[in-house]
């Protein structure tokens, strides 16, 4: 029923960043100050990378539980997998992540020799997308942590479920499972990991949700090399740490859509340094929401701004080999 206990891990979920700095590998780590691409995930890994090394570890039956594929991972998609990808801003983000993930193996092995005979690249990758998919994001002693837990890491997710509430109780010493609504006996019990993209689910866990309203896709934010204000622009730009590209989601009225809409009619607009920024201060004077934003000034602009935005969409579109009617047929 709505609030009752579902499972209770007992000295689950403390602080496991806590304990791989304080192990072998993290200590030596630390001691060398080796910059880690991703401090905390790699650094984990490294810890349960020396468990499965350990014919004595506690962790012996939860180890020997974890999955022995990770095909469904795209890291470890074959040749064959990635050209469905090519036109896919994933197929990118997935090459870096591999080469972020190699770069961080070869300081691990640089600053602890021995690592390499713990864990081959391919071991090291696969501990890190299981320790990834598998962390809880946790707050302990107001303190953000991502726990390791036992037993509750086999729930499965469901899309936009409230059916359960985790945490991690001080007064337990361990890791609940609370239900939000009232569950039938032998109904399959669901967890949530939040509002995330299917690029984030893909990438990370190995699986997408059809119809996400949290998908999204990265607009690409380049000045014109033809524009007569090409320096001033990408000064700009610099100077305000706009980024390389905008993630939109399907929220015309979000944020990030403002956003790039903004950075479209900066992109396209025609005139003196002296007009450009008298519009901007001009719109920070008006409205504390439009502070360092540029709103809809002129017709013509905005005519500009989403002609801008359609060849940035085609563009896009057209890296794919297939068409969503061809690809929706084949999984048909």
């Amino acid at each position: 029923s709505k609030g009752e206990g579902l499972v209770d891990i007992p000295k689950a979920g403390r602080k496991p960043r806590k304990m791989a700095r304080e192990a072998a590998i993290g200590k030596a780590l630390v001691d060398k100050k080796v910059s880690l691409i991703y401090p905390n995930n790699s650094m984990l890994s490294t810890f349960v990378v020396a468990e499965m090394n350990n014919p004595h570890t506690k962790w012996k039956f939860f180890l020997e539980s974890l999955p022995k594929s990770v095909s469904n991972f795209p890291i470890f998609f074959e040749e064959e997998e990635k050209e469905m990808l090519v036109g896919s801003p994933l197929a990118s983000q997935i090459q870096g992540l591999r080469d972020d993930m190699e770069k961080d193996y070869i300081l691990i092995c640089a600053a602890v020799p021995e690592f390499r005979k713990m864990a081959t690249l391919y071991e090291f990758m696969r501990t890190r997308a299981l320790v990834n998919s598998r962390i809880f994001a946790t707050k302990i002693d107001e303190v953000e942590n991502d726990s390791i837990v036992p037993l509750a890491d086999m729930f499965n997710y469901k899309y936009h479920t409230e059916m359960t509430h985790w945490t991690y109780s001080a007064e337990r010493e361990g890791f609940v499972v609370k239900c939000k609504e009232s569950i039938r006996a032998g109904e399959e019990i669901f967890v949530y990991y939040g509002n995330k993209s299917n690029s984030n689910f893909f990438q990370f866990y190995g699986f997408v949700i059809e119809n996400n309203e949290h998908d999204e896709v990265n607009f690409p934010i380049n000045v014109n090399s033809e524009d007569p204000l090409k320096e001033y622009k990408e000064g700009v730009m610099k100077k305000e740490k706009i980024p390389s590209y905008i993630k939109v989601s399907g929220d015309t009225a979000g944020t990030n859509f403002t956003n790039l809409m903004s950075c479209l009619r900066f992109l396209t607009f025609e005139g003196t340094i002296e007009d450009i920024s008298k519009i901007v201060a001009d719109n920070d004077a008006a409205s504390e929401a439009a502070k360092n934003s540029i709103l809809p000034f002129s017709i013509e602009n905005e005519k500009m701004s989403l002609i801008l935005l359609k060849k940035l969409c085609v563009a896009m579109l057209g890296g794919y080999k297939t068409t969503y009617e061809e690809d929706v047929k084949r999984l048909d």
